[in-house]
């Protein structure tokens, strides 16, 4: 995933998918599809972070949660980057 360098700034390239908002299930959508070696941009009106409790944080979203943490946040986070399945 790619950061714009100014809020409403994008960067000019071509990217595999497009995710239209930053919340819950956009952000796990775009970092499970960037984890799978895709390019992915994605766009959020509001400002974030931002004050919100959702219903991701009840028990029922623990399994997609731990999934996120272990597949996404943990490799990135120790520099390792999945190959792209064909």
């Amino acid at each position: 995933m790619s950061a714009p360098s100014e809020r409403g700034h994008v960067p000019e390239r071509d990217w595999d998918v497009l995710v239209i908002g930053a919340g819950p299930g956009g952000s796990a959508t775009a970092g499970l599809l960037a984890q799978s070696g895709h390019s992915v941009l994605v766009l959020e009106r509001e400002h974030f972070p931002r004050f919100h409790i959702g219903a991701s944080l009840l028990p029922a979203g623990l399994g997609v949660m731990l999934r996120l943490v272990f597949v996404v946040v943990l490799p990135l986070a120790l520099g390792r980057r999945r190959e792209a399945r064909a």
